[in-house]
């Protein structure tokens, strides 16, 4: 693979801490070459948006909180995800 196909340097870091770590390279970059970097405030909530769609995310920074809402608003925490995990796969 050409240096002009490698992956961004922060998207290669959080791959290497991934369940991913160990594919090769050109497998990594077939797996998220169409994706999107996007940074999102802290506080933002996924999955909100009326047309929200299912994703699989790679957290490249920073950390999410998954948690549950019940009908009294209360809230339950599921689990934390880090850098380099992945959120929606099942």
């Amino acid at each position: 693979m050409s240096h002009a196909d490698s992956l961004p340097a922060e998207i290669a870091s959080a791959l290497s801490k991934s369940i991913f770590a160990d594919a090769p390279e050109e497998d990594q970059h077939a797996l998220f070459r169409g994706g999107m970097l996007v940074q999102l405030p802290a506080g933002y909530r996924i999955g909100d948006e009326p047309d929200a769609e299912l994703r699989v995310m790679l957290v490249v920074s920073g950390s999410f909180r998954m948690f549950y809402t019940d009908e009294s608003g209360k809230q339950l925490t599921v689990r934390y995800i880090n850098a380099g995990e992945i959120m929606g796969l099942v």
